[in-house]
Order: structure tokens, then C-alpha cells, then sequence
């Protein structure tokens, strides 16, 4: 009996845990002048990034289920070009973590001098 307790105590705790989905909506459905003072680029320029980038970063090939798109690495690491805010700061107006950002703007950054 007390075993059988001490093993739905156990379990329970795992049962309640659940994965939290965000909703990170579209950072690129604002007015044009919004997205050139957040970014410092037109929404032209960010797509011709995005498309810059796209073979040398390997986000498709992640196995992962919440996994950032390409098009939001890539807006995460502009919004720290333009502003040279703190990663926190960023994160917490994008919906990511700090490791997230600073994996986002190495990851961007290395692309864009491999790319040049």
C-alpha cells in the first residue's frame, strides 16, 4: 500500500508537468515603419537576408519540436544589431530565452561572414 502511494506521488508530478507552447505570432505583421525602427531594415532587406542565410544555417535539420524558424533567428539577431540591448532585454520583447538569443545572433552572424 504504501508503496503504491509513494509511486502515484511520483508519477503525478510528472503527469501535471506539461510542455508550454508559445505563441510567437508573426514579427513581421506591423506597419513598415515599426519594423524599420525595431530592425533598422526594410521588410525587403530582412527577407533578402533571410534568403542570404538560408543554406548555411541548418535550422531545418534540427529534430527538435520548438524550434525557431529561420525568418525569427534571423529577426532576433537584427533586433541585437540595431539596438545593442542586452539579451534579455531582446529575448523577453521577442518570447525567448537568453540562451535562445545568443545562439541566434552566433548562428546569424557566423552565416553572414561565411557568406560574404
Amino acid at each position: 500500500m504504501a508503496l503504491q502511494r509513494r509511486y502515484r506521488r511520483r508519477h503525478v508530478r510528472f503527469l501535471l508537468e506539461r510542455r508550454t507552447i508559445r505563441d510567437r505570432g508573426n514579427p513581421m505583421d506591423v506597419d513598415d515603419t515599426v519594423l524599420f525602427a525595431r530592425y533598422r531594415f526594410t521588410r525587403l532587406t530582412i527577407l533578402f537576408i533571410v534568403d542570404i542565410v538560408t543554406e548555411k544555417l541548418d535550422s531545418a535539420l534540427t529534430k527538435r519540436s520548438m524550434a525557431l524558424s529561420l525568418l525569427y533567428k534571423v529577426l532576433v539577431a537584427l533586433r541585437f544589431f540595431a539596438t545593442g540591448a542586452h539579451f534579455r532585454l531582446i529575448g523577453e520583447s521577442l518570447g525567448v530565452s537568453v540562451a535562445t538569443v545568443s545562439r541566434c545572433v552566433f548562428e546569424v552572424a557566423r552565416a553572414l561572414v561565411r557568406q560574404a
